[in-house]
């Protein structure tokens, strides 16, 4: 695969940039980003892999000229602590990210003249309060794994029936889309207004100069090759762990293969193309059956999570164990790499490993943990098509200026090393894993079954066997709940 010198064009591009918004004359401090404007023409697309011919038309909203009239357009955000990250900044700061989320919510409100606000409610009240026939907002962002009882009870609106939002747009998540869906409704989803769910997709970090130390062969040439598979994960990580502190015992401060926590189970298990939820024609759920593939798959998340102590399990002993190159590979959500900028030693980025070759694509699985956006039902037509008209606004615009700051500099510049982790950052959004199992855990299924392979003595077969009729009911009631 050829490698495209990411970086470089991107820091072409920005400096092209600087030097058109301030004449290329002294003025402003080099590390000042607070004037860093994107153009149509410098929108991404987030991973999805879409060409330049295909990006206005995937990405460019379709939205009339609209006066509000200074109309407020109220968000409640769920307190928890991956709540909104991205919704609102009152001033401008001079960091990146804060400064694009200003300028992407002042520009739509002047655009169209409404004011955004933010409250902050529970989740429990949210849906309290629009059971009841109140409201108090016009949209929330609630944890994507917190909806299930709003969805069941009626107090979400179908998104693929609310004025203006376009589901088809890419600033809307296509994936997300695709699989949040039941019997083709849609009651929550992500878009590029919150940047939460890329914090949250996971990646493998790998230490350089332990990895040429323990003469493991070259990592980047077996990803593009499609050859980085969890058994070559497994051996690179077997039998290299040493205790180092004197003791008997492994501790926080020994040597490890691998440093992650217990999530990585999950994620292994969806990188190698496994799920517990599937659709039928009519995209009506049902849970898959077991098969000598998951076994196997789970046999080899055990012995990499759980055996030879290969791995250490622990947050945040395992970012201290990376950081102090005392771990040879890191497997966390992207937000992690914030924590290793300071590393004197470097690190490159991998996507997940496939189960094996013959997989086509690196995946990766989204924590559900990340806010997902819900209209609530008691919305009267002018309202909601007021609150969708504001969320394809802000949608769109934070393509144009959240996205690029976010994903091109933040993600590729500050937090990767060289070019080919920029484009792993690439692989690790393009395609990624959201399972209903996951998100609603139907029966306390998918709970259970991360419980026994954190232990280590998960027998797939028979787990199906005393776990499989409750989750059975559990989804059928919830599906049924939907008419």
């Amino acid at each position: 695969m050829k490698k495209i010198c990411v970086l470089s064009l991107v820091a072409l591009f920005l400096a092209a940039v600087l030097c058109s918004l301030h004449s290329c004359g002294g003025g402003k401090d080099e590390n000042d980003n607070s004037g860093v404007e994107f153009s149509d023409d410098a929108k991404t697309d987030g991973g999805q892999g879409q060409s330049p011919e295909e990006h206005d038309e995937k990405y460019r909203e379709n939205l009339p000229d609209m006066d509000f009239g200074g109309r407020e357009m109220v968000f409640a955000v769920a307190d928890f602590d991956w709540a909104p990250r991205h919704l609102e900044f009152e001033s401008q700061s001079g960091e990146l990210i804060e400064d694009a989320v200003y300028r992407r919510n002042r520009n739509t409100e002047e655009r169209y003249n409404f004011a955004l606000k933010t409250t902050t409610k529970s989740e429990s009240a949210v849906l309290k309060e629009i059971l009841a026939g109140e409201r108090s907002f016009e949209a929330a962002f609630l944890r994507t794994d917190m909806v299930s009882s709003g969805a069941s009870q009626g107090a979400f609106v179908d998104l693929n029936a609310v004025p203006h939002i376009d589901l088809n747009k890419h600033y809307w998540d296509q994936s997300a889309k695709e699989q949040f869906s039941i019997k083709n409704k849609l009651y929550f989803m992500l878009s590029d207004i919150e940047m939460n769910d890329r914090l949250l997709t996971s990646v493998i970090a790998y230490n350089k100069k332990l990895v040429h130390d323990l003469n493991i062969e070259p990592l980047y040439p077996l990803v593009f090759d499609g050859k980085w598979t969890i058994d070559k994960f497994n051996e690179m990580i077997r039998n290299t762990s040493q205790i180092i502190t004197g003791g008997d015992k492994f501790t926080l401060d020994d040597f490890y293969g691998h440093a992650t926590q217990n999530q990585a189970n999950l994620t292994l298990f969806y990188a190698s193309g496994e799920r517990f939820v599937d659709k039928d024609e009519n995209d009506v759920p049902y849970i898959r059956p077991m098969s000598a593939t998951m076994a196997k798959t789970v046999e080899k998340i055990i012995e990499v999570m759980r055996q030879n102590n290969s791995t250490l399990n622990h947050r945040p002993g395992n970012l201290n164990a990376f950081i102090d190159d005392r771990a040879v590979f890191f497997t966390g959500g992207t937000d992690a790499l914030k924590d290793f900028r300071g590393m004197e030693t470097d690190f490159g980025i991998l996507p997940m490993p496939k189960r094996d070759e013959a997989q086509p694509h690196y995946i990766t699985d989204v924590n559900p943990i990340t806010p997902s956006v819900v209209i609530p039902v008691n919305l009267s037509g002018e309202e909601l098509a007021f609150c969708g008209f504001v969320l394809e606004a802000l949608a769109a615009e934070s393509r144009r200026i959240l996205v690029p700051a976010f994903y091109d500099v933040t993600m590729k510049i500050k937090y990767a090393r060289d070019d080919e982790s920029s484009q792993i950052i690439d692989m690790a959004f393009e395609h990624r894993a959201f399972d209903l199992m996951f998100i609603h855990n139907f029966g306390r299924f998918s709970s259970s079954f991360d419980s026994q392979l954190s232990s280590g003595k998960l027998e797939v077969v028979s787990f199906y066997e005393a776990n499989i009729p409750a989750a059975e009911a559990a989804l059928e009631k919830f599906v049924d709940a939907f008419g």
